[in-house]
C-alpha cells in the first residue's frame, strides 16, 4: 500500500515523529494535522514497521560489529546486504527473517554449520543486550551519559555484552571447551576431513605442509610457557608504567585477582566476566573498537585454550590467561582514553582517523604492534616467532616517532611514548648502577642489564626487552660487537677466518624470539640449548612442556645461592629476565 504525504505537511510529520515516542500520541497529532482516523492510523503504521526494521537492522550490525577477525571494509558491505534485505519487506520483519540473517553472516565469516537453535540463542542475547543498552547508554540533551561508568545499570549492559561473547566464543571455538583429550580427537578429524578434500599429489602435499607449520605454531606449547607468572608487568607493561604509573598499578591489582580465585571455576569466570562488563560498558568501548583498539580479541602469548582443559592444572593456566588480558587490554583501554581525552583538552578535532591512530599506539604500547595495515602477516609470523606483534612493539619505539604515515597531532604523542620509556629505561640504568654493576655499552649482550647483587654472573633485564634490539641496532651501525664473557671489542667482517659477521649478528637476533618448537629445533642444529646444554629428546620434551618462568627459576636455584636465587626469581616472573652468564664461559 502507498501513501502519499503532502509536500506541506512533510516538516509537521517529522517533527511529531521526533517528539513523540508513544504510538498513542502520535496518533492523536496526526488526527489534528490531517483530520483524518484512518489517514493518521495508516501513517503511524507505516512509521512503526519502519522503526521496526530499523532496529532489526541495528540489531544484526551490531552483531556484525562484534565479530573478530573481520576487516571493516568486509563489515560495512555486510550491514549493507543486512539492510537491502530487510528494506524491501512491506510489512514488520518476522523472527525468522533475522534468524536467517544471523545465520548467514556467522556461517560466511566462520565456514562452521550454525544451528537454528544457535542462531536464536544468538538473537535472544543480542536482543537483551540491545534493550540494556538503550537505558544504560543513554545520553542527556549535553551529548553526556546519563549514568555513570561502574553503575549497576551499566554493568548489568557490559554483563549482558559479556554473556554474548562468551556465547559466541563457545559457537566459534568449540574445541576449547573441550578436555584435552576431545580436543586432540577433534583436531585429528578436522585434519582428516582437510585431507580427504584435495586431490591428488600436489594438494596433499599442500596440506602436509600446513599441517607442520601448524604442529611449529604449537599454540598450546606458548599457552603453557607463557603461564604461571606475571612477566607481563614488566615486559609488556614496561612501556605502560613510563606512560602512566597509576593505569599500570591498577591493571597489575586487577590482574592478581584470577590466581586469588583459582580455587573455583565459578568464581575465576566471575572475574572476568566483571573485567568484561566494566570494559564493554565503558564510554570509550565502541569508540575504541570501530577504531580498531584490540581489546575482546585472543592474545598471541596464549594463542588456544585447549590447554586450560588439562586435568589438575587447567586452571592454573586459565589465570594465567586471563591475568594477561586483564593487564594488556585494561592497559590498551585506558591508554586509548587518555589519549583521546587529552587531545580534546588540548583543542583537536578528535576524528574518527585520529581515534585510529591512538588506537594503533596504544596496542603498540601493550607489546600488539602491527606490520602492515591489515595485519594479515601476523598469524604467518606467529608460525616461526614466538609473537610478531610484540617484536613490532619493541621495533615501534624507535620508529613511531619518525613514522611519515602519522599525523602531526599522533606524532606528537608517539614522541612524548617513546621518550618516557626510554627516558625510564636509562634512569632505572643509571638507578641500579648506583648498588651493582650495570652494562652501559650497547655493543654488548649484556647492555641494559644489572648484575644480581652476590651472584656468581646472573644479570637482571632492565629494558623490558628492548635491549636486545638497541644491541642488534648497534653491533650493525657500527659493525663491531662486544664479548658478554671476556669483555672485549671485536670488528665483525674482518675476513678473519672464524670471527663473527653481520649475519651472525641477525641470526642469533632472530633465533632468540623463535617460537618454542623452531627454537627446539635450532638447538638441535647448534647442539646446544638455551641454556648451554646438549638437547636430547627428553630434555626438549620436558623444556616444551614447562612454563618458562619455571625452567628458569629451576636453572637459577640450581646455580645460586638460596637467597640470591630468590630475589633473581622474583624479578624474572615479574618480567625482568635474568641470564646467567657462567655457562656461555663453558
Amino acid at each position: 500500500m502507498s501513501i502519499c504525504i503532502p509536500p506541506e505537511f512533510i516538516d509537521e510529520v517529522e517533527k511529531i515523529v521526533d517528539t513523540s515516542k508513544n504510538s498513542i500520541v502520535r496518533v492523536t497529532k496526526f488526527k489534528e494535522l490531517f483530520g483524518d482516523n484512518e489517514f493518521a492510523n495508516e501513517i503511524n503504521l507505516l512509521y512503526e514497521k519502519k522503526l521496526t526494521t530499523n532496529r532489526q537492522v541495528d540489531v544484526v550490525s551490531e552483531f556484525i560489529d562484534d565479530i573478530n577477525g573481520i576487516n571493516l571494509q568486509s563489515k560495512e558491505a555486510l550491514k549493507k546486504q543486512v539492510s537491502d534485505r530487510l528494506a524491501v519487506r512491506e510489512g514488520v520483519i518476522g523472527n525468522e527473517e533475522l534468524l536467517s540473517i544471523v545465520k548467514d553472516v556467522t556461517d560466511r565469516k566462520y565456514k562452521i554449520d550454525l544451528t537454528l537453535e544457535d542462531a536464536t540463542k544468538v538473537n535472544d542475547v543480542n536482543v537483551k543486550a540491545k534493550k540494556l543498552e538503550e537505558v544504560a547508554m543513554s545520553k542527556d540533551t549535553n551529548g553526556n551519559y546519563i549514568h555513570a561508568e561502574n553503575s549497576e545499570i551499566r554493568l548489568n549492559y557490559g554483563r549482558a555484552m559479556s554473556d554474548k561473547k562468551a556465547l559466541l566464543d563457545e559457537i566459534i571455538n568449540p574445541r576449547d571447551k573441550m578436555n584435552s583429550r576431545d580436543a586432540f580427537k577433534d583436531y585429528a578429524r578436522e585434519q582428516g576431513q582437510r585431507f580427504s578434500k584435495e586431490k591428488g599429489v600436489l594438494g596433499n602435499v599442500s596440506e602436509g605442509l600446513l599441517l607442520v607449520a601448524d604442529g611449529v605454531t604449537a599454540g598450546t606449547i606458548k599457552s603453557v610457557q607463557a603461564s604461571m607468572d606475571i612477566s607481563y608487568g614488566l615486559r609488556q607493561g614496561f612501556k605502560v608504567l613510563a606512560q602512566n604509573p597509576k593505569l599500570w598499578a591498577k591493571n597489575m591489582k586487577e590482574a592478581f585477582e584470577p590466581f586469588l580465585k583459582m580455587t573455583s571455576e565459578p568464581k575465576q569466570r566471575a572475574v572476568m566476566r566483571e573485567f568484561e562488563a566494566r570494559v564493554m560498558s565503558s564510554d570509550y568501548y565502541r569508540r575504541a573498537i570501530d577504531s580498531g583498539l584490540a581489546i575482546g580479541v585472543m592474545e598471541e602469548f596464549f594463542p588456544t585454550a585447549v590447554a586450560q582443559r588439562l586435568p589438575g592444572v587447567g586452571r592454573v593456566f586459565q589465570a594465567s590467561n586471563d591475568a594477561f588480558t586483564i593487564f594488556s587490554q585494561g592497559s590498551r583501554l585506558g591508554l586509548f582514553r587518555d589519549m583521546a581525552e587529552q587531545a580534546a583538552k588540548q583543542g583537536h578535532d578528535v576524528t574518527p582517523e585520529l581515534l585510529k591512530e591512538f588506537a594503533g599506539l596504544a596496542n603498540s604500547i601493550t607489546g600488539r604492534g602491527q606490520w602492515s595495515k591489515t595485519g594479515t602477516e601476523s598469524a604467518a609470523l606467529n608460525r616461526l616467532f614466538y609473537s610478531g606483534r610484540f617484536i613490532k612493539s619493541q621495533v615501534d619505539v624507535f620508529y613511531k616517532p619518525f613514522d611519515p604515515k602519522l599525523s602531526p597531532v599522533a606524532k606528537s604523542v608517539a614522541v612524548k611514548a617513546s621518550a618516557r620509556s626510554l627516558a625510564m629505561m636509562g634512569s632505572v640504568m643509571y638507578t641500579a648502577s648506583l648498588f651493582t654493576d650495570v652494562e652501559f655499552n650497547p655493543l654488548s649482550s649484556k647492555f641494559g642489564k644489572a648484575k644480581v647483587p652476590g651472584s656468581k654472573d646472573t644479570w637482571t633485564d632492565l629494558t623490558g626487552g628492548m635491549g636486545s634490539y638497541i644491541t642488534a641496532a648497534s653491533r650493525i651501525a657500527r659493525q663491531k660487537s662486544k664479548s658478554s664473557t671476556t669483555g672485549k671489542t671485536t670488528k665483525l667482517n674482518s675476513g678473519k677466518f672464524g670471527s663473527r659477521t653481520l649475519f651472525d649478528v641477525a641470526l642469533d637476533f632472530s633465533t632468540n624470539k623463535l617460537a618454542p618448537v623452531p627454537s627446539t629445533i635450532v638447538s638441535y642444529l647448534k647442539d646446544r640449548d638455551f641454556s648451554g646444554k646438549k638437547p636430547t629428546v627428553l630434555s626438549s620434551a620436558i623444556n616444551l612442556a614447562t612454563p618458562i618462568s619455571a625452567g628458569n627459576a629451576l636453572e637459577i636455584f640450581e646455580n645460586e645461592e638460596k637467597s640470591v636465587a630468590f630475589i633473581a626469581t622474583v624479578f624474572d616472573m615479574l618480567g625482568a629476565g635474568q641470564t646467567d652468564y657462567t655457562k656461555f664461559k663453558k
